[in-house]
């Protein structure tokens, strides 16, 4: 069963296996199978096309737990190669997105503590107030422009 057979009632759709797919139809409504699952199943395994299954967690508190949980580490290669075996590319594929992912807050002590320390005068209260006109500014033109192109059709 998919997602997208997903009835309004209480059921949470999934392959027979326990795993709830996460099909096109629910990339384009994802929020009745988000409220199902917060209320029953808060965390449990997900498929998505082209990736082994995985675990999804879609409450507050159990997400905060997860992050605070010293047992469980974020490590964006050790993803991209399970992604990479899961699309069965050769190991030694470019892999042109992970400068995308491998930053400060997909890492883990001690870098991230490293990386933190580096940034934390750029974003004080102060340094931001001073950043707050440009950022407004930036905000309004992009908002605008995006407005523009839906006004004369585009998508």
């Amino acid at each position: 069963m998919t997602t997208s057979q997903c009835p309004a009632g209480n059921a949470i759709p999934d392959s027979g296996d326990g795993v709830v797919d996460l099909d096109e139809a629910f990339m384009n409504d994802p929020y009745q199978l988000y409220e199902l699952l917060r209320t029953q199943r808060p965390v449990t395994r997900v498929r998505v096309p082209m990736a082994p299954p995985f675990w999804l967690v879609t409450t507050y508190g159990d997400v905060r737990a997860g992050m605070t949980d010293p047992r469980l580490r974020k490590d964006a290669g050790a993803i991209a190669r399970i992604l990479r075996r899961a699309a069965e590319l050769p190991e030694d594929a470019v892999d042109l997105g992970m400068g995308l992912h491998d930053h400060m807050l997909n890492s883990d002590p001690p870098k991230h503590t490293r990386l933190r320390k580096l940034v934390n005068k750029a974003f004080t209260g102060r340094a931001i107030d001073r950043l707050r006109p440009s950022i407004e500014r930036l905000a309004t033109d992009l908002t605008e422009a995006m407005a523009a192109k839906l006004a004369a059709g585009a998508e």
